[in-house]
Parts: C-alpha cells; structure tokens; sequence
C-alpha cells in the first residue's frame, strides 16, 4: 500500500511522496529487474501555494569586464533580453552572501534599454564609470496593476516632486513603494535625472510623490518604474534607530531575511511613511550581509554615518519552495521528458528546478534510470519536466527527486558561451564561488532556460576546482567538449537550520564502498527514509586530489542499514575517493538560489 503525505507550514512547503516500507534485501537487484511488487506511490497532486504567484523574476546581476561599458553594465537574462516593456526594480547589494571583497558603487543608478542590442543596462545616473565586481539584485516585475512606469510631466510636478496618481497608492499614507528610474520606459527615449530620489506623501493632495534628495526640482520626462508592494509577503518599512544604526549601516530584524545571507531584499527610502515627515538621508545606498550578526542592513555606500530616524520600504520578493517525489507514468511521459504540474512551476519558465534519479523513495521499489537527465520547459503544455539528454524514449516508473528553491542569490543558472568554455569545461564567474574551493554546488542541466530552444549535454556532468583560475567549472565527466549553448541550474548550497536543509561532501572510502555503491554516514539521512537527496559528482572537494567517476548516477535507500547511498547506474565499480556534494532536504524548504546567465 502507499500512502501520500502533503505538509505545508506557512509560506514554506514540503511535499514528499511516502511509500510503506517494503521487506527488501540489503542489496540492489539486478539491473534491469522490474519493480519489486510494482509498488509506486501516484505523481504528487499539485499543491495549493500558500502565496499568490510571484511577483516576477528575481536575481543577482554582477558587473564585470565583459558586461561594463563606461557607466553602464548590460544584462544578460531571459527574463529581460528583447523585452523592452520590462519593468526593472534594483538595488546595490555591497558583498553578496556576506564573503568575499566589499564592493560599493555609490552612485545614483537607473536603468535603459539599448534597442542595438536588444538589452537592459543599469547605470550610473552621474555618468561615472561603473565599479568593476558591483553586484545589483534585480526584480523584473509581472505585469499588474501594481507594477507601472510614472513619467514626470508639467501636471504632475510640484518643485522637486512628481505626484503618483494612482488608486493603490491615493488616499493610502501607509501604502508603500519601490522605484527605480527608467530612462527609455518601452525602450523609448526619456529624460535623465541625476539625483538620488526617495518617496514621500502629501497630506494635502492624498497622493505618494517621488522627490530629488536634495530638492533639486524634477526635470518634466523623468520616469520611473513603481512597484507598489504586496500585503501578501515580507514587506514593511524600517525605521533607523540608535539602538540598529552603527556607523554606515542600519540593522533590518526580520524573519525573512535573518540567518539568510543569500536573500534578494529591495529597498527604497520612504521620506513620509504613515503621512509622518522623516528625515532625508541624501546618500546612495544599498544592502549588505553580516555574517557576524546574521542580519541584513541598509547602509550608506559612500561611508557617511546612517543617520538615525532615517526609513526605508523593505520588500522580500520571495515565493514558496517545495521538494517532492515525481513518477514516470503513462499519463505524463510525452517522448524523452516526463512532465510534472507544480503551482510553483507552471507557466513559470523562468524557475530554476534541480532533479536526481531515486532508485527507490520511501525505500520501497526500485527503478534504474541509466540516462543522463536534466530539466526543460515544455512550452505547450507550460510545464516544467525530467527529461533524457540522449532523446531516447522517458520509460514507465522511474522516480526522481525534484527541488523548487527559492530564486534567491545563491541559485542561478549558468550557459556555457565561447569566452566561459574550454575543451569539456565551462566555468563560473560568480560572485559566491569565485575563491570558493569549499563551496558545495549542485548542478542540473537545464535544456532551454526561460523556454524556447535549447542545447543537448548529452553527458553526466560534475564539478571541479580549477586552483589556476580560482574558479570552479562544470564539466563533462567522460571529457567530450562541452556545447557552447549548453546551460546549467546552479545552487550553491548552505548548511544549517537558517537554511531548512544540510549540504555536505561525501567522499568513497574503502569502509563505505560495495561494488557502485558507496553508503553515507550522516545524521541528515540515516533513518530517514523519506529524505530527499539532491546529489552532484565532485572532482576535488576543496580543490584538493582528484578522482574520476564518468557514469551516470542516482541515490537509493537501504532498509537493512537504514542508510542513503549514491550509486553507479551501471554497475561500474565506483573508485576510492570518488566524491559527491549532497544536499538533503528537510520538512521545512528554504533553499538559497539567483537567475543568473
């Protein structure tokens, strides 16, 4: 018998298909035997969200050599690409993930489409040079009623102030925003205003304006993209005090964001919230995570000391995340993918999914998957699905673990291109694994990010640490070039209770190893049979050593040890020291991740 639990907890979820244990032997069967008994559980139904659908697609966007040209810096996404209408919401975030150098580009920022290139930039209103290694989180909103570009005009201004004339906003003190300046709304030609602006509200006209810091009066075609936020998720205005000010920074308290270091939190100052007059903090600002105190702040990014009694609107765009069990059926295999419904993935083709082969969820069962697999969307039915790189038929059965984190900045996804590949390599560039050989990363191939076209891998793949370039790159395990066009689902995995989940390596010694199977030892997974495992080979953890495994591989449960393994879908015997990063879900989902090219 089989039985389906469905646990939500707030806004995180964790669905997991649970088998009843069936009396197995320690041992594998052969390969190619059916499913013992034909026990499976059904594909999981699909889960209410506990939020509505998101507000559009978030991530990190790091300036570098390649993407700087004067003061601007382009964006390379599926979600802005060719798309003129988008509305970009940006904020600085000093030192992405809390490591690594401190880097402020303390200049006002807007946003512009370059119709040449069929590309958003962000650049420096001043038009000074843009800093080298910069890290913006982006929002690109969904359409909506609260999503919308105001322009300037000579009806609308008053001295330094544009008047917002909207029914969300009028007659609401307590309504709050988030602006970022848009200098070729519908990738027209528009006005720049070179002031740091923040919003503010007038009793007398009952409407929310947008005001030059420092009073200069508003320029008529200036525009701006608005967000009003949402009731429905972490949205609230902070107040700087002396007990959360220290030095350039004030400290943000809330659930969302502390002992989340790879948050996308957007900021904008709030000059009157509630209808109260505040003080102005005339300075660029940003976010940045101490590690330390385990809490996000907004701070000044030239330095100058954060004025108490200063706010700020906080938005933390985040959406559910979930794990569960998909099954291969007849009523769901079309061809080479297998798809899934999934209130976080339908009609969604930017969601970044990640998938390994479970030999038997639950412990029970017990399906073998020889095929490399990645993850596609299938724009005709909007469908996120598992599908098999070498374009052979997806068979009845076979069962895969499947994680939807939330889109943060520890999750992006990668493409292989002619300046990031060499030979069956193609490294990352990013700002929370460069200089990183510690760092544990779990990687799905992703056939067509964002929809349309894509590139067959048809190979499995891992990662290694290039110590030369202080990189770390993703390659294909037998060697054979990697395609250029090739993309990569990309999670670089925290551990700790902060995180809902546990990352680790696992190395193959000669005490854990049988034949293709090498058993873990680990609190997170022993006796834990309905533990989802998420599993990606690892050349040389830590940049050290390094031994090949070129096979293609899934995870299994044994009933007799009461143990995880990962195992060879082959039967090849897996060497000593073969090394894998596992990250292992919990009942409560909160995964790091950044759409990022």
């Amino acid at each position: 018998m089989a039985l389906h639990i469905d646990r939500q907890s707030g806004w995180r979820t964790f669905v997991v298909a649970l088998l009843a244990l069936g009396l197995l032997a320690n041992v594998l069967p052969a390969f190619g035997s059916p499913n013992p008994g034909s026990v499976r559980a059904l594909e999981p139904p699909r889960p209410a969200s506990t939020m509505v659908n998101p507000l559009g697609v978030q991530f990190a966007h790091i300036a570098t050599t390649t993407n700087i040209v004067g003061s601007n810096t382009f964006i390379r996404h599926y979600a802005t690409d060719s798309q003129p209408n988008a509305l970009l919401f940006v904020t600085p975030d000093v030192q992405p993930g809390g490591i690594g150098s401190y880097v402020r580009n303390a200049h006002p920022i807007g946003v512009w489409y370059s119709t040449a290139d069929g590309r958003w930039e962000i650049y420096n209103q001043d038009s000074f040079a843009m800093t080298a290694d910069a890290t913006f989180h982006v929002l690109v909103a969904n359409a909506g009623s609260n999503a919308f570009v105001h322009t300037a005009t000579g009806g609308n201004i008053a001295g330094d102030t544009t008047y917002i004339d909207n029914p969300l906003t009028n007659n609401n003190p307590n309504a709050m925003i988030v602006v970022t300046p848009n200098l070729s709304p519908n990738g027209g030609s528009g006005v720049n205003n070179p002031h740091l602006i923040g919003a503010w509200y007038s009793d007398t006209g009952q409407k929310w304006g947008i005001s030059n810091l420092d009073t200069s009066t508003m320029p008529v075609g200036a525009a701006f993209n608005v967000l009003v936020l949402p009731t429905d998720r972490p949205a609230f205005v902070h107040r700087s005090t002396a007990v959360n000010v220290y030095y350039a920074g004030t400290y943000l308290d809330h659930p969302a964001l502390n002992g989340h270091p790879n948050a996308i939190p957007f900021i904008f100052q709030n000059t009157g919230p509630g209808g109260v007059v505040l003080p102005v903090d005339n300075h660029s600002t940003g976010v940045w995570y101490d590690t330390a105190q385990g809490q996000w702040a907004v701070v000044n990014l030239d330095l100058t000391t954060m004025p108490v009694n200063v706010a700020f609107n906080v938005l933390v765009p985040f959406v559910d995340s979930a794990a569960f069990v998909h099954y291969a059926t007849g009523t769901n295999i079309f061809g080479n993918y297998t798809y899934f419904r999934h209130s976080l993935t339908d009609n969604l083709p930017h969601t970044i999914l990640f998938t390994t082969a479970n030999w038997n969820p639950g412990g029970s069962g017990g399906v073998y998957h020889n095929r490399p697999i990645g993850v596609k969307y299938e724009n005709y039915w909007a469908r996120w699905a598992v599908f098999n790189e070498d374009d052979t038929y997806m068979p009845t059965d076979p069962a895969f673990n499947v994680l939807i984190p939330v889109p943060d900045a520890g999750v992006f996804v990668h493409k292989a291109t002619a300046a990031n590949t060499s030979g069956q390599n193609t490294y990352l560039n990013h700002p929370l694994t460069n200089g990183r050989p510690d760092a544990v990363l779990i990687v799905t191939p992703n056939w067509n990010p964002g929809g349309g076209g894509g590139t067959f891998d048809n190979h499995a793949v891992g990662v290694w640490w290039d110590s030369l370039r202080q990189m770390w790159a993703i390659y294909n395990l037998d060697w054979v070039a990697m395609p250029t066009g090739a993309a990569f689902n990309v999670l670089v995995a925290p551990s700790g209770p902060g995180s809902g989940s546990t990352a680790f390596v696992h190395r193959a010694t000669a005490g854990n190893l049988s034949g293709h199977v090498t058993y873990l030892d680990h609190p997170a997974t022993n006796n834990q049979p309905i533990a989802l495992l998420f599993v990606t080979f690892n050349y040389n953890p830590g940049g050290s050593g390094g031994t090949g495994n070129p096979y293609v591989t899934g995870v299994y449960y044994d009933t007799y040890q009461q143990k995880w393994a990962i195992f060879n879908q082959d039967f090849s015997t897996m060497p000593v020291g073969t090394a894998f990063n596992v990250l292992v879900t919990s009942n409560k989902v909160y995964l790091p991740v950044v759409l990022r090219n």
